[in-house]
């Protein structure tokens, strides 16, 4: 915002010293006392963060210690429980069965005699630690369990059944399978089983040099968060690799065991819902390399890896310090360091504001002399920036100040004069005669090239609006004759038309006829292929009927052969029967019978064959009458083929012409909207022209009020007229 009073421009500046000032040195002690706050405050965090973060590293390293001595404990444990007596023949007698089958009979009294060995051991056990169960574990030498020892008669469950089976561990165990093999060396650490981690220890079973199996003690994890929690104010959470979950099917219930950003799966915590609350899964994986620690609410939170028995990471373990009482007299210091500052800054702007009001009334009384006659012009000047030239000042003083009043005054009456002269020029009367005050007198100079120019401007403008009127009634002619030809254009393009529409459905039919026709042929040639088709079935059916006669022909002399030879031996007959006298007489009976069952053979076969023959010659004659309708057809389907290529090229040359045509009816009813529109622009250009002659009279009555020197009445009726002077406008005669 501008500053415009001179009094508040001589104030400003010596408040404003006054207030730097003051900002200044307020600034400046706040600094000091601030700082010293802070470098407080700074040393005392530090030495409570050096200290969460010594303690942290601390507590990590007793974690992971307490990890190595837990699976060294398991390692005693098994170590010990191995030698029991009565481990070896259990053993021996397994190994007298099939390793592989997990129902093996060996397998199943080996398990028996363990479990009978050991229960007042574990018994002992339970009774001595006031722990629930010992979890010994006998594995065989091929990767499957022998017996689990804290289960009474039974190994594992499947489809919810407890089976007392030796099951296989090779999917999931990689220490039974790594101690099994190889050098067979003792192996402790933590690894993930069905239940999620443990830490094992894991010994060999051998027998005279020769690898038996192994032996393994499992000890909760959850032991060592107990041991680990050594004050009220921590908490530890344990989270597995969620790549894990398909080993442990225990911790696969999300609900009971969440898992985080489908990495992490809680399967352990002191405070659940505290670690939900303070972990997600950003500051999981800030501690996958290496311990991360980071202060969230009032707890100290610390994320590092957890490594299974090979050294490779198989989850995570938060450890929360809440460190409220820290936080705590950490604010209650700054709040008494600030509480000071503000006291200070509270007497410090209350003896500024004193001196500042006693400057201000010494200023105030300087200043009013001064500022007052210089506001009474500002008023005036106000007055005449809103148009008010009635305003005069009143101030008699021979200072500087009463020559600034005389100078307004003379302003006011010279701007008045103006005004006065500014309304004669509206009413339209052009002249009057401008004055000058002076030869710098802008204003005046102004006025006089307005009143020039608006004169000469209102002689053109008059001149130009008779031509406007004379051309636009040449416009409005043009125009109304053009739309007149375009009608009639239109009109004949419509008669066209409508014949070569008429053309066109003739054309289209006489197409349609041939295309019938084009089918016709066809059905016809199709007709007469299948008709010398079949003729030529029927010829060679003639044919194999000719044949046939024939072989039956030569089939009938031979039977005639055949009679005449039995005539001969029947006449044999009858001679040999007289030569045989009395004796004869029956078998000459028998010789007579047949031989006139032979003539009668004969003469059967001979007119078969007469039959036959004149079949036969039939059938030929037939052939070559069937050989000729064959010919004849062909020639026929030759003529009917020539018959359809002549229809179809007619065909073709139907729907060519019928398109043509088609195209011709479209490109005249193209130009048909052409000409409509050209009409129908006539008809706007007449109508334009006619409203363009109607605001130019309008104009030149308008411009008929204005008086210019030289011509005192500027009437358009004293203008040219447009058929002396005006050029004719239009596309000529």
């Amino acid at each position: 915002m501008r500053v415009k009073k001179i009094r508040t421009k001589f104030l400003l500046p010596v408040f404003g010293v006054l207030i730097f000032a003051f900002v200044v040195g307020m600034f400046g002690m706040k600094n000091a006392i601030t700082s010293l706050v802070d470098s407080q405050l700074q040393t005392t965090q530090q030495l409570s963060e050096r200290s969460l973060v010594s303690n942290t590293a601390a507590k990590v390293q007793d974690i992971n210690g307490n990890i190595d001595r837990m699976g060294r404990k398991a390692l005693e444990q098994a170590a010990i429980l191995s030698q029991t007596p009565g481990v070896i023949d259990a053993y021996r007698l397994a190994h007298s069965g099939n390793l592989n089958d997990e129902s093996d009979d060996s397998g199943q009294q080996a398990r028996v005699q363990l479990r009978e060995m050991f229960k007042p051991v574990i018994a002992g056990f339970k009774k001595e630690t006031g722990l629930a169960e010992l979890k010994l574990h006998f594995h065989l030498p091929t990767g499957r369990s022998l017996v689990r020892l804290w289960r009474d008669g039974w190994q594992t469950k499947r489809n919810g059944q407890k089976i007392d089976i030796s099951d296989d561990l090779t999917g999931f165990r990689k220490t039974v399978l790594e101690i099994n093999s190889g050098s067979h060396k003792p192996i402790s650490g933590i690894e993930v089983g069905r239940g999620g981690f443990a830490i094992r220890g894991l010994v060999p079973i051998e027998d005279s040099g020769s690898h038996l199996g192994s032996a393994e003690v499992l000890l909760p994890f959850n032991a060592l968060l107990k041991i680990s929690k050594t004050a009220p104010t921590q908490n530890y959470s344990v989270y597995m690799n969620a790549d894990l979950l398909p080993i442990a099917t225990k911790l696969q219930d999300a609900k009971k065991y969440p898992v985080l950003g489908s990495k992490y799966v809680l399967c352990a915590s002191t405070d659940s819902s505290l670690v939900s609350r303070l972990v997600d899964i950003n500051r999981l994986n800030a501690g996958v390399g290496s311990l991360h620690s980071e202060l969230v609410d009032n707890y100290y939170v610390t994320v590092f890896p957890i490594k299974d028995f090979s050294g490779k990471q198989a989850g995570l373990m938060v450890m929360t310090e809440d460190v409220s009482e820290t936080l705590t007299s950490l604010a209650s210091i700054k709040s008494t360091g600030l509480a000071s500052l503000e006291s200070i800054e509270q007497k410090s702007i209350f003896a500024a504001l004193f001196l500042l009001v006693l400057i201000g009334v010494i200023v105030l009384v300087v200043t009013n002399f001064i500022t007052k006659p210089l506001s009474q012009a500002v008023g005036v000047t106000e007055a005449i920036a809103l148009g008010d030239l009635s305003q005069r000042l009143d101030i008699e003083r021979e200072d500087e100040m009463g020559v600034l009043s005389a100078s307004l005054n003379a302003m006011c009456d010279s701007l008045a004069d103006k005004a006065k002269l500014a309304k004669v020029i509206a009413g339209g009367d052009l002249t009057p005669e401008v004055h000058l005050a002076s030869e710098k007198d802008e204003f005046g100079k102004a006025l006089q090239e307005m009143v020039a120019g608006l004169g000469s401007l209102v002689s053109e403008v008059n001149g130009a609006s008779s031509q406007i009127v004379s051309g636009s009634m040449q416009v409005s002619d043009v125009s109304q004759a053009l739309s007149q030809g375009a009608t009639e254009q239109a009109a004949s393009l419509q008669e066209i038309t409508s014949s070569m529409t008429e053309i066109a459905s003739q054309t289209r039919q006489n197409a349609d006829n041939a295309t019938v026709a084009n089918q016709l042929s066809g059905a016809a040639i199709k007709s007469a292929d299948e008709g010398n088709t079949n003729m030529d079935a029927m010829v060679e059916a003639m044919k194999k009927i000719n044949e046939a006669g024939q072989d039956i022909s030569k089939i009938i002399k031979v039977i005639d052969e055949i009679a005449f030879q039995t005539n001969l031996l029947a006449l044999n007959a009858a001679v040999e029967a007289a030569r045989a006298g009395q004796h004869g007489k029956g078998f000459a009976v028998v010789a007579e019978e047949v031989r006139t069952l032979a003539a009668r053979s004969a003469k059967a076969a001979s007119e078969t064959a007469e039959l036959i023959e004149g079949s036969v010659s039939k059938a030929d004659n037939g052939s070559k009458i069937a050989e000729r309708t064959s010919g004849s057809l062909q020639e026929i389907m030759q003529g009917i083929s020539k018959m359809d290529a002549l229809i179809s090229e007619i065909t073709t040359a139907a729907n060519e012409q019928a398109e043509g045509i088609s195209q011709v009816n479209e490109g005249l009813n193209q130009i048909d909207q052409v000409t409509q529109q050209n009409t129908a622009s006539a008809e706007e250009g007449a109508a334009a022209a006619e409203e363009l002659s109607s605001q130019a009279e309008h104009m030149r009555a308008m411009l008929a009020r204005f008086k210019v020197a030289g011509n005192p009445t500027a009437q358009a009726s004293n203008a040219p007229s447009a058929a002396e002077e005006m050029p004719q406008i239009g596309w000529g005669d």
